[in-house]
């Protein structure tokens, strides 16, 4: 996986375990436990998504890919961050969906990606238009241009006003990454691709 995503991933995960507002550690009056960063990466076909799981396993995250049913048993306890792929997004039935709004609206963080009914009901629209990017402005995660190692074709998103922009192409007025709440829980929608399809 190209150092560029990886350190793109890597920011907006550690953005959503800052700003969420789920306890960092559990314990007994006057003594804190570390706890391991949970992710559960959403996987209903069986599809797996070694960049995402080898990237945060390396800085110290337990991951896990789950179906459905992996997902709903897992609840409980502290929330832990939930990955949704674009192809895991389009194959959510609405059940699911709902079942994941709710979650979030209780706190859990989550990050997805592409055009989906979830990113809908979170307030993201793809124009059905198409960019190329080469590089891009996070303001927030660094002063300069962020180098892509190829060009990627992204959408063109619309976002309600409630949600932050968190970086916009340099050379398209839309923007590629936004980060909202939703009840207690925090979400950040990417036009980039949390999987690569390559490398």
């Amino acid at each position: 996986m190209h150092k560029t995503p990886r350190m793109f991933l890597s920011a907006a995960v550690c953005w959503i375990l800052l700003t969420s507002a789920t306890p960092a550690a559990q314990g007994a009056a006057n003594v804190e436990y570390p706890r391991v960063p949970q992710v559960l990466i959403l996987s209903l076909q069986g599809n797996h998504y070694p960049a995402i799981a080898r990237t945060l396993a390396t800085v110290g995250f337990h991951v896990r890919e789950v179906d459905a049913a992996g997902y709903t048993s897992s609840r409980g306890g502290a929330a832990p961050l939930l990955i949704i792929p674009e192809q895991e997004g389009r194959q959510l039935d609405s059940a699911l969906t709902q079942t994941i709004l709710h979650d979030v609206e209780a706190g859990m963080p989550m990050l997805l990606d592409g055009s989906t009914p979830l990113a809908e009901a979170l307030g993201v629209n793809t124009s059905g238009e198409r960019g190329k990017i080469l590089q891009y402005h996070w303001d927030h995660y660094t002063s300069e241009l962020v180098r892509l190692p190829g060009r990627i074709a992204t959408p063109r998103i619309r976002a309600d006003r409630a949600l932050k922009v968190l970086a916009f192409g340099s050379n398209l007025q839309s923007p590629l990454v936004v980060s909202g709440r939703r009840g207690e829980g925090r979400f950040i929608y990417s036009t980039i691709p949390l999987e690569p399809r390559t490398g």
